[in-house]
């Protein structure tokens, strides 16, 4: 662990904390946790736009032809609120005792300037399908005290990124930024060169932490033993995926337990271990006590190197696949990444001493990176 001494700065960071996704909560409280670690006082902003961590569909800035599929889908879906409710109940509890929140903000006049630093990101707050439009205060696009600067950390348009950066004010918007910081390689290439900034490519905040910043929320061990976890942000695979588990659970003699990224009333009832209301602790401890994870997602992905899981991304599409992907490459362990129509798989071992080495070298840059801005202060 790098830390390096500098004076204690208050810090505000803005990102997508209320969404009912594990991957995003535990980057938020990641980032938190490193920052803090740091030496300064950090506040995770409460905002977030009216499309992220809403129970309902958004009626806001799409055609009447949207607004009538919604409604009707809303509709037809209304059961799932049964699970909805009890599930977005057990992120709220992990998000109201573990974050740092700041008074709840609702516009852009509302930031303060009492903070030294901004930092946006991580996550795919520049993906403007996810806003809700071009928000502007994910885009550093707010007038404060000209002490107060930005920082974008791991941000991220993901499969979206071609249709955001239509948007010639996404360009222009990346002046409003001190330093930035970007998830994926296809954004640094993007917009590398199309700014004075510097722009440098590094890691989700769960790598940038670290197991040891993690380990906290792994403390309760009572989780089943001997078991196969599937996580799928995706379903597009699923019956590959449930075959590849039941194979698996059957050579090794493991039971599976699912992690639901989704809410399934049908799943609900006639699946054997679906656990669609786990908080986003007793995910971590589900990853960290797994014999093996069969994942579509990254955090899925991250988590299982983190804690030296033996695991497997099954491949959807490239978009799906760029976060999982990069990451695999420069861990060189592509060989994880299973193709849906590949008919075989081998259990081979993964040889952990290097890729922690390696993992080691990413997390390094990435502190780096933030401990650099925050000791020019």
């Amino acid at each position: 662990m790098v830390i390096t001494e500098t004076k204690q700065l208050k810090i505000g960071i803005l990102t997508f904390h209320r969404a009912t996704n594990y991957g995003a909560v535990l980057q938020a409280y990641a980032l938190q946790e490193y920052i803090e670690s740091l030496g300064h006082s950090v506040s995770v902003i409460d905002y977030s736009p009216h499309t992220i961590g809403s129970l309902f569909f958004s009626l806001k800035n799409i055609s009447v032809y949207k607004k009538f599929k919604r409604i009707v889908a809303s509709i037809i879906y209304s059961p799932r609120l049964l699970i909805r409710l009890p599930r977005r109940k057990v992120f709220q509890v992990f998000i109201n005792n573990k974050l740092n929140l700041s008074k709840r903000i609702n516009s852009l006049d509302e930031l303060s300037d009492e903070y030294d630093y901004y930092v946006i990101g991580s996550d795919q707050v520049w993906n403007t399908e996810l806003t809700g439009g071009y928000d502007k205060i994910y885009w550093g696009e707010f007038s404060l005290n000209s002490k107060v600067r930005k920082i974008a950390y791991a941000v991220s348009a993901s499969e979206n990124i071609e249709q955001t950066f239509m948007d010639a004010r996404c360009f222009t918007a990346l002046s409003n930024f001190y330093k930035i910081g970007v998830r994926e390689h296809q954004l640094y290439n993007i917009i590398k060169g199309k700014t004075d900034r510097e722009i440098v490519k590094v890691q989700d905040p769960t790598i940038l932490a670290g197991k040891y910043f993690l380990d906290s929320l792994v403390s309760d061990t009572s989780v089943a033993p001997q078991y196969l976890l599937v996580y799928q942000v995706d379903l597009s695979a699923n019956s590959y995926i449930q075959n590849m588990a039941n194979r698996i659970a059957d050579d090794l003699g493991l039971q599976i337990i699912e992690v639901a990224a989704s809410v399934s009333i049908t799943k609900s009832i006639f699946r054997r271990n679906y656990l669609q209301i786990a908080s986003p602790d007793q995910f971590i401890r589900y990853i960290a006590n797994a014999a093996l994870v069969l994942t579509t997602s990254f955090h899925g992905t991250a988590l299982s190197v983190i804690y030296n899981k033996p695991f497997y991304v099954i491949s959807i599409n490239n978009q799906v696949d760029e976060r999982s992907q990069n990451l695999l490459n420069d861990l060189n362990i592509m060989d994880r990444m299973i193709n849906p129509r590949q008919e075989e798989y081998s259990l081979q071992g993964i040889n952990w001493s290097a890729v922690n080495k390696s993992l080691e070298l990413l997390q390094l840059e990435s502190r780096e990176f933030l401990e650099k801005c925050f000791a020019l202060s």
